[in-house]
């Protein structure tokens, strides 16, 4: 799960990235640091939160950068981010749905 918050400040839009699953390979619901949605767009746990040109790097291995808050790119960039979000959060809630979840005692047969 992502979750980002958008707010003004200044006349200038800013978001900070609220909840993160994972990072680095256990950052996307397919098991790796990067996801690219349907439009392209694209969101990658590597270092620390920074806005590219078709994507967003969210929370990687620099922790102390975890709350940076980031200054949102003029353009569409925000409506591709919102897309991107949104259909990963839906894959990650279908896989999870998809997934048995096994309580108890349990044999292994190899």
């Amino acid at each position: 799960m992502l979750k980002i918050a958008v707010s003004e400040v200044f006349g200038k839009k800013v978001l900070v990235i609220v909840e993160q699953d994972g990072i680095g390979s256990a950052f996307s619901p397919r098991g790796n640091a990067r996801f690219k949605a349907s439009n392209g767009f694209w969101l990658r746990s590597q270092t620390l939160p920074e806005p590219s040109d078709r994507g967003l790097f969210v929370r990687g291995t620099n922790r102390s950068a975890d709350e940076k808050i980031i200054e949102v790119p003029k353009g569409e960039w925000l409506d591709l981010l919102r897309v991107a979000v949104r259909e990963m959060n839906a894959l990650d809630e279908k896989l999870e749905k998809d997934t048995i979840k096994i309580s108890g005692k349990v044999e292994i047969i190899e």
